[in-house]
């Protein structure tokens, strides 16, 4: 291997470690400041209440109030294909949000060219924050 590709591969390992602390601190920042209603965790690891077919059809009313919030119920079969889940419809536009934004954020990370962009313009963003060139997104949007 040249000395060429070696410093070019260490310098590919040194922007993905820089993105990754980005990426993370962008994460923090929506975590302690944007109003998230759902944490991740509860996306990624919903309660669950199971029940089989004869009971929601004896208990329907009082079953469709179980799926509320981050509840699942998870309706089962004798057959594991045929179960089904019943869940919020808030809890599951917020699953199809989150969902979206993971592949707009891959999508990103995948496009080198805007990517590059990405790293070129993050150069003099440390700077310009100390120099208080930056607007909130309050600032730039009139989001209160």
């Amino acid at each position: 291997m040249t000395e060429q590709h070696q410093n070019n591969k260490n310098r590919a390992a040194l922007t993905y470690n820089r993105i990754g602390r980005t990426l993370e601190m962008y994460i923090l920042h929506a975590l302690l400041y944007m109003e998230v209603p759902v944490t991740a965790r509860t996306l990624t690891k919903p309660e669950t209440t199971a029940v089989n077919r004869s009971e929601l059809r004896q208990k329907q009313r009082a079953i469709l109030r179980l799926a509320r919030g981050n509840r699942v119920v998870v309706i089962s079969a004798n057959d594991e294909e045929d179960e089904k889940l019943l869940l919020d419809k808030k809890y599951f536009e917020e699953l199809i949000e989150r969902l979206r934004s993971v592949i707009e954020t891959l999508d990103i990370a995948t496009d080198q060219k805007l990517f590059t962009q990405i790293l070129r313009a993050s150069k003099s963003l440390e700077k310009d924050t100390r120099l208080g060139k930056l607007h909130s997104f309050e600032e730039a949007f009139g989001e209160n």
